[in-house]
Protein backbone atom coordinates (compact mmCIF):
# COMPACT_ATOMS: atom_id res chain seq x y z
CA UNK A 1 0.00 0.00 0.00
CA UNK A 2 1.09 3.55 -0.70
CA UNK A 3 2.69 5.44 2.24
CA UNK A 4 2.39 2.37 4.51
CA UNK A 5 4.54 2.06 7.65
CA UNK A 6 4.43 1.11 11.37
CA UNK A 7 3.17 -2.43 10.71
CA UNK A 8 2.25 -4.65 13.66
CA UNK A 9 0.87 -8.17 14.01
CA UNK A 10 -2.28 -9.39 15.74
CA UNK A 11 -3.47 -12.93 16.43
CA UNK A 12 -7.12 -13.22 17.42
CA UNK A 13 -7.12 -15.74 20.25
CA UNK A 14 -10.72 -16.79 19.57
CA UNK A 15 -10.76 -17.19 15.80
CA UNK A 16 -7.00 -17.95 15.49
CA UNK A 17 -6.95 -15.65 12.48
CA UNK A 18 -3.89 -13.46 11.90
CA UNK A 19 -3.86 -9.81 10.90
CA UNK A 20 -1.50 -7.01 10.05
CA UNK A 21 -2.13 -3.39 11.06
CA UNK A 22 -0.40 -0.37 9.60
CA UNK A 23 -0.45 3.37 9.23
CA UNK A 24 -1.00 5.34 6.04
CA UNK A 25 1.43 8.24 6.46
CA UNK A 26 -0.95 10.93 5.29
CA UNK A 27 0.35 13.57 7.67
CA UNK A 28 3.67 13.58 5.76
CA UNK A 29 1.70 14.46 2.62
CA UNK A 30 -0.69 17.00 4.15
CA UNK A 31 -3.69 14.68 4.30
CA UNK A 32 -5.14 12.91 7.36
CA UNK A 33 -3.30 9.82 8.58
CA UNK A 34 -5.30 6.61 9.06
CA UNK A 35 -4.84 3.12 10.51
CA UNK A 36 -5.78 0.00 8.56
CA UNK A 37 -6.04 -3.75 9.13
CA UNK A 38 -6.14 -6.79 6.84
CA UNK A 39 -6.27 -10.54 7.40
CA UNK A 40 -3.19 -12.68 6.71
CA UNK A 41 -3.05 -16.25 5.45
CA UNK A 42 -2.02 -19.18 7.65
CA UNK A 43 1.68 -18.51 7.02
CA UNK A 44 1.36 -14.99 8.42
CA UNK A 45 3.48 -13.66 5.57
CA UNK A 46 0.88 -12.92 2.86
CA UNK A 47 -2.57 -11.41 2.71
CA UNK A 48 -5.35 -14.00 2.97
CA UNK A 49 -6.95 -14.80 -0.34
CA UNK A 50 -10.07 -12.72 -0.82
CA UNK A 51 -9.28 -10.48 2.16
CA UNK A 52 -9.69 -6.71 2.00
CA UNK A 53 -8.19 -3.90 4.02
CA UNK A 54 -10.34 -2.02 6.51
CA UNK A 55 -9.76 1.52 7.71
CA UNK A 56 -10.30 1.40 11.46
CA UNK A 57 -9.13 4.81 12.69
CA UNK A 58 -8.38 8.30 11.40
CA UNK A 59 -6.97 11.47 12.93
CA UNK A 60 -9.98 13.58 13.90
CA UNK A 61 -9.18 14.87 17.41
CA UNK A 62 -7.38 18.19 17.94
CA UNK A 63 -4.94 16.58 20.40
CA UNK A 64 -3.88 14.07 17.72
CA UNK A 65 -2.33 16.91 15.71
CA UNK A 66 -3.28 15.20 12.46
CA UNK A 67 -1.38 12.01 13.34
CA UNK A 68 -2.40 8.45 14.27
CA UNK A 69 0.41 5.91 14.06
CA UNK A 70 2.16 2.96 15.70
CA UNK A 71 -0.95 0.74 16.08
CA UNK A 72 -0.97 -2.09 18.60
CA UNK A 73 -4.08 -4.26 19.04
CA UNK A 74 -5.07 -6.57 21.88
CA UNK A 75 -8.23 -8.35 22.96
CA UNK A 76 -9.42 -8.08 26.56
CA UNK A 77 -12.80 -9.33 27.61
CA UNK A 78 -15.38 -8.37 25.00
CA UNK A 79 -13.33 -5.45 23.62
CA UNK A 80 -10.57 -5.03 21.09
CA UNK A 81 -8.23 -2.29 22.35
CA UNK A 82 -6.34 -0.32 19.71
CA UNK A 83 -3.37 1.54 21.20
CA UNK A 84 -1.86 4.19 18.94
CA UNK A 85 0.40 7.24 19.06
CA UNK A 86 -0.44 10.86 18.31
CA UNK A 87 1.55 13.99 17.48
CA UNK A 88 5.14 14.23 16.26
CA UNK A 89 7.56 11.57 17.52
CA UNK A 90 10.31 14.17 17.93
CA UNK A 91 8.20 16.62 19.95
CA UNK A 92 6.94 16.83 23.51
CA UNK A 93 3.29 16.61 22.36
CA UNK A 94 3.81 12.98 21.29
CA UNK A 95 1.73 10.57 23.34
CA UNK A 96 -0.25 7.32 23.46
CA UNK A 97 -4.00 7.07 23.03
CA UNK A 98 -6.40 4.14 22.87
CA UNK A 99 -9.70 3.26 21.21
CA UNK A 100 -11.89 0.21 21.69
CA UNK A 101 -14.57 -1.77 19.87
CA UNK A 102 -16.52 -4.98 20.30
CA UNK A 103 -15.81 -5.77 16.62
CA UNK A 104 -12.34 -6.25 15.16
CA UNK A 105 -12.90 -3.85 12.26
CA UNK A 106 -14.79 -1.29 14.35
CA UNK A 107 -16.27 1.16 14.74
CA UNK A 108 -13.77 2.16 17.45
CA UNK A 109 -14.60 4.59 20.25
CA UNK A 110 -11.65 6.74 21.27
CA UNK A 111 -10.68 7.48 24.84
CA UNK A 112 -11.36 11.10 25.72
CA UNK A 113 -7.67 12.11 25.76
CA UNK A 114 -4.20 10.55 25.50
CA UNK A 115 -3.53 7.98 28.23
CA UNK A 116 0.24 8.63 28.31
CA UNK A 117 1.75 12.09 27.91
CA UNK A 118 4.89 14.02 28.81
CA UNK A 119 5.63 14.23 32.53
CA UNK A 120 8.43 14.97 34.95
CA UNK A 121 11.70 13.60 33.62
CA UNK A 122 10.38 12.25 30.32
CA UNK A 123 8.79 13.82 27.25
CA UNK A 124 7.12 12.58 24.08
CA UNK A 125 6.29 8.99 25.10
CA UNK A 126 4.91 6.84 22.32
CA UNK A 127 4.91 3.99 19.78
CA UNK A 128 4.03 1.32 22.31
CA UNK A 129 3.35 -2.37 22.63
CA UNK A 130 1.29 -3.84 25.47
CA UNK A 131 2.19 -7.33 26.66
CA UNK A 132 1.58 -9.58 29.65
CA UNK A 133 4.24 -9.54 32.37
CA UNK A 134 5.54 -12.57 34.31
CA UNK A 135 3.45 -11.39 37.27
CA UNK A 136 0.28 -11.75 35.23
CA UNK A 137 -0.45 -8.05 34.74
CA UNK A 138 0.03 -5.99 31.61
CA UNK A 139 2.94 -3.68 30.83
CA UNK A 140 3.51 -1.07 28.15
CA UNK A 141 6.88 -0.80 26.41
CA UNK A 142 7.47 2.52 24.65
CA UNK A 143 10.09 5.11 23.83
CA UNK A 144 10.51 8.62 25.22
CA UNK A 145 13.02 11.46 25.41
CA UNK A 146 14.70 12.53 28.61
CA UNK A 147 13.46 15.93 29.75
CA UNK A 148 15.09 18.26 32.26
CA UNK A 149 11.93 20.36 32.42
CA UNK A 150 8.31 19.94 31.46
CA UNK A 151 7.58 19.59 27.75
CA UNK A 152 11.23 20.06 26.82
CA UNK A 153 13.28 17.43 24.99
CA UNK A 154 16.92 17.00 26.00
CA UNK A 155 19.50 15.92 23.40
CA UNK A 156 20.56 12.30 23.32
CA UNK A 157 17.83 10.47 21.44
CA UNK A 158 15.04 8.22 22.64
CA UNK A 159 15.08 5.67 25.46
CA UNK A 160 13.02 2.52 25.90
CA UNK A 161 10.78 2.57 29.00
CA UNK A 162 8.41 0.11 30.62
CA UNK A 163 5.36 1.01 32.71
CA UNK A 164 2.57 -1.01 34.20
CA UNK A 165 -0.93 -0.90 32.73
CA UNK A 166 -3.89 -0.90 35.11
CA UNK A 167 -7.49 -1.33 34.02
CA UNK A 168 -10.18 0.90 35.46
CA UNK A 169 -13.59 -0.39 36.46
CA UNK A 170 -15.00 1.20 33.31
CA UNK A 171 -12.69 -0.96 31.19
CA UNK A 172 -10.30 1.77 30.05
CA UNK A 173 -6.56 1.42 30.69
CA UNK A 174 -4.41 3.67 32.84
CA UNK A 175 -0.65 3.81 32.31
CA UNK A 176 2.33 4.82 34.42
CA UNK A 177 2.09 7.51 37.06
CA UNK A 178 -1.34 8.98 36.41
CA UNK A 179 -0.83 9.09 32.66
CA UNK A 180 2.83 10.10 32.62
CA UNK A 181 6.03 8.00 32.47
CA UNK A 182 7.09 6.79 35.90
CA UNK A 183 10.22 8.76 36.78
CA UNK A 184 11.25 6.92 39.94
CA UNK A 185 12.20 3.33 40.62
CA UNK A 186 9.58 0.63 40.15
CA UNK A 187 9.37 -2.88 41.58
CA UNK A 188 10.80 -5.50 39.19
CA UNK A 189 8.37 -6.33 36.42
CA UNK A 190 7.90 -9.91 37.67
CA UNK A 191 6.60 -8.58 41.01
CA UNK A 192 2.86 -8.09 41.17
CA UNK A 193 1.75 -4.72 42.55
CA UNK A 194 -1.71 -3.49 43.38
CA UNK A 195 -3.20 -0.40 41.78
CA UNK A 196 -2.84 2.36 44.36
CA UNK A 197 -5.98 3.99 43.08
CA UNK A 198 -6.73 7.49 41.93
CA UNK A 199 -5.44 10.34 44.09
CA UNK A 200 -8.99 11.71 44.06
CA UNK A 201 -11.65 9.15 44.91
CA UNK A 202 -14.93 9.17 43.02
CA UNK A 203 -17.84 10.07 45.28
CA UNK A 204 -15.66 11.86 47.85
CA UNK A 205 -15.53 15.61 48.50
CA UNK A 206 -12.49 17.90 48.27
CA UNK A 207 -11.49 21.52 48.26
CA UNK A 208 -8.59 22.78 46.19
CA UNK A 209 -6.08 25.40 47.25
CA UNK A 210 -2.95 26.84 45.76
CA UNK A 211 0.28 25.31 46.97
CA UNK A 212 1.87 27.36 49.80
CA UNK A 213 -1.27 29.50 50.00
CA UNK A 214 -4.61 29.58 51.76
CA UNK A 215 -6.48 30.65 48.61
CA UNK A 216 -9.24 28.16 47.75
CA UNK A 217 -10.97 27.51 44.42
CA UNK A 218 -14.57 28.82 44.48
CA UNK A 219 -17.55 27.96 42.31
CA UNK A 220 -17.13 31.19 40.33
CA UNK A 221 -13.69 29.99 39.25
CA UNK A 222 -11.66 32.37 41.41
CA UNK A 223 -9.09 31.60 44.10
CA UNK A 224 -9.92 33.55 47.25
CA UNK A 225 -9.14 33.52 50.95
CA UNK A 226 -12.73 33.54 52.24
CA UNK A 227 -13.64 29.97 53.20
CA UNK A 228 -17.41 29.84 52.71
CA UNK A 229 -19.56 26.97 51.49
CA UNK A 230 -18.84 27.37 47.77
CA UNK A 231 -15.42 25.67 47.85
CA UNK A 232 -16.42 22.01 48.16
CA UNK A 233 -16.41 19.74 45.10
CA UNK A 234 -17.57 16.13 44.72
CA UNK A 235 -15.44 13.94 42.44
CA UNK A 236 -17.57 12.24 39.80
CA UNK A 237 -16.61 9.86 37.01
CA UNK A 238 -15.56 11.88 33.99
CA UNK A 239 -18.35 13.05 31.73
CA UNK A 240 -16.07 11.77 28.95
CA UNK A 241 -14.83 8.21 29.54
CA UNK A 242 -11.34 6.95 30.07
CA UNK A 243 -9.72 7.42 33.48
CA UNK A 244 -11.02 10.96 33.92
CA UNK A 245 -13.01 12.90 36.51
CA UNK A 246 -15.51 15.71 36.68
CA UNK A 247 -15.96 18.01 39.67
CA UNK A 248 -19.52 18.71 40.80
CA UNK A 249 -20.19 21.70 43.02
CA UNK A 250 -21.36 20.15 46.30
CA UNK A 251 -23.49 23.17 47.16
CA UNK A 252 -25.00 23.41 43.67
CA UNK A 253 -25.98 19.90 42.55
CA UNK A 254 -25.90 19.55 38.77
CA UNK A 255 -23.24 22.25 38.30
CA UNK A 256 -19.74 21.19 37.26
CA UNK A 257 -16.38 22.91 37.06
CA UNK A 258 -15.52 23.60 33.44
CA UNK A 259 -13.37 25.92 31.39
CA UNK A 260 -15.14 28.45 29.17
CA UNK A 261 -13.10 30.79 27.01
CA UNK A 262 -10.05 29.77 29.01
CA UNK A 263 -11.50 30.61 32.44
CA UNK A 264 -12.80 28.31 35.18
CA UNK A 265 -16.44 28.49 36.20
CA UNK A 266 -19.21 26.18 37.43
CA UNK A 267 -22.15 25.71 35.04
CA UNK A 268 -25.22 23.48 34.93
CA UNK A 269 -24.58 20.46 32.72
CA UNK A 270 -26.41 21.03 29.44
CA UNK A 271 -25.69 17.63 27.90
CA UNK A 272 -23.71 19.02 24.98
CA UNK A 273 -20.48 17.46 23.74
CA UNK A 274 -18.74 20.78 24.32
CA UNK A 275 -19.80 20.83 27.98
CA UNK A 276 -18.75 17.20 28.48
CA UNK A 277 -15.30 18.01 27.11
CA UNK A 278 -14.91 21.29 29.00
CA UNK A 279 -15.98 19.69 32.31
CA UNK A 280 -13.75 16.60 32.16
CA UNK A 281 -10.24 16.49 33.61
CA UNK A 282 -7.27 14.20 33.89
CA UNK A 283 -5.69 14.09 37.35
CA UNK A 284 -1.88 13.98 37.42
CA UNK A 285 0.60 14.05 40.30
CA UNK A 286 1.48 17.59 41.32
CA UNK A 287 3.83 18.98 38.68
CA UNK A 288 5.88 21.03 41.12
CA UNK A 289 9.12 19.20 41.92
CA UNK A 290 8.96 17.94 45.48
CA UNK A 291 5.21 18.40 45.74
CA UNK A 292 4.95 14.81 47.02
CA UNK A 293 6.19 16.17 50.35
CA UNK A 294 2.81 17.86 50.80
CA UNK A 295 0.97 14.54 50.58
CA UNK A 296 -0.47 13.39 53.88
CA UNK A 297 -3.63 11.81 55.19
CA UNK A 298 -6.43 13.58 53.39
CA UNK A 299 -4.20 15.93 51.36
CA UNK A 300 -2.66 15.21 47.97
CA UNK A 301 -0.82 17.41 45.45
CA UNK A 302 -2.41 17.21 42.00
CA UNK A 303 -2.43 18.91 38.64
CA UNK A 304 -5.60 19.04 36.55
CA UNK A 305 -5.23 18.73 32.78
CA UNK A 306 -7.90 19.68 30.27
CA UNK A 307 -8.89 16.76 28.03
CA UNK A 308 -9.80 18.80 24.97
CA UNK A 309 -6.66 20.96 25.32
CA UNK A 310 -4.21 18.36 26.73
CA UNK A 311 -1.27 20.76 26.90
CA UNK A 312 -3.32 23.06 29.16
CA UNK A 313 -3.54 22.78 32.93
CA UNK A 314 -5.53 24.49 35.66
CA UNK A 315 -3.62 27.50 36.93
CA UNK A 316 -4.45 31.14 37.70
CA UNK A 317 -3.98 34.72 36.57
CA UNK A 318 -4.41 37.10 39.46
CA UNK A 319 -7.30 35.55 41.37
CA UNK A 320 -8.99 34.04 38.30
CA UNK A 321 -8.65 30.32 37.71
CA UNK A 322 -7.76 29.55 34.09
CA UNK A 323 -6.36 26.80 31.89
CA UNK A 324 -3.05 27.58 30.27
CA UNK A 325 -0.22 25.77 28.48
CA UNK A 326 2.60 24.56 30.68
CA UNK A 327 4.86 27.32 31.96
CA UNK A 328 8.16 25.47 32.31
CA UNK A 329 9.50 28.28 34.49
CA UNK A 330 6.92 27.87 37.26
CA UNK A 331 5.36 24.42 37.71
CA UNK A 332 4.24 25.54 41.17
CA UNK A 333 1.42 27.46 39.47
CA UNK A 334 0.13 24.18 38.03
CA UNK A 335 -0.01 22.36 41.36
CA UNK A 336 -3.03 22.30 43.66
CA UNK A 337 -3.46 20.76 47.10
CA UNK A 338 -6.66 18.71 47.24
CA UNK A 339 -7.94 18.28 50.79
CA UNK A 340 -10.44 15.53 51.51
CA UNK A 341 -13.49 16.68 53.44
CA UNK A 342 -15.67 14.10 55.20
CA UNK A 343 -19.35 14.77 54.63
Amino acid sequence: PLWALDASYFLDGETRKQYVLWKIDGNAHRVPSVLKIRELDSSGTHFAEGSVEHQILSSDKPWEHGVVEGPWLLKRGSYYYLFYSVGCFAAADYGVAVARSTALTGPYTKCSAPILCSGKGWAGPGHCVVISSPSGGDVMVYHAHQSSRMHHIDPGGRHVLVDRVHWNDDGWPRVGTMGTPTAGEQPPIHVAVGFRGDPLRVGESYNFRLIDSELLLHYDGTFRGDHNDDVLFIVREGRCPGGTISLEAAGRPGEFLRHAFGQLVCHVADGSELFHNDATWQVLPGMQTGSEAYNSDGVVAVSLRSINFPQNYVTYAGSQGIIHPVDVADLRRLTLLASHVAC
